[in-house]
């Protein structure tokens, strides 16, 4: 059995996990589809801390918005919340234009895991 750098979210998070684990599955054959994953990775991070803060009214609020009401909102401190942009960014060059190198992926994988891990620290078992 593989085992992912995500499977800590498994209990608490599984769709969090098996985004991270695709992605880490896909990053060197497919990096568009890893930065993809990510992307949602970001995506479902973000309307999670939103909605446990009572900021997200709409579940399917569009994702810069998500991020706009974060920011407003003062819930993310400014690095964590660059980061999140930085994997929709290179999430969206993946859907719309194909890009994305295999060394993308796995710079994107990196900020995701360590966003996976404060994600985990505040909020796991909650």
């Amino acid at each position: 059995m593989r085992t992912s750098n995500f499977s800590f979210l498994e209990r608490d998070e599984p769709q969090l996990a098996r985004f991270g684990e695709l992605a880490e599955a896909y990053f060197s054959s497919d990096p568009s589809a890893a930065l993809i994953k990510l992307r949602q990775f970001a995506e479902h991070v973000a309307k999670d801390v939103a909605a446990r803060q009572g900021l997200l009214t709409d579940p399917g609020a569009p994702f810069d918005d998500v991020l706009r009401a974060l920011r407003v909102g003062s819930v993310l401190p400014r690095d964590v919340a660059e980061l999140l942009y930085h994997l929709k960014r290179v999430g969206n060059a993946a859907v719309h234009d194909d890009e994305g190198s295999a060394g993308d992926a796995l710079e994107a994988l990196k900020i995701a895991r360590q966003t996976a891990i404060g994600f985990h620290r505040s909020y796991g078992g909650a």
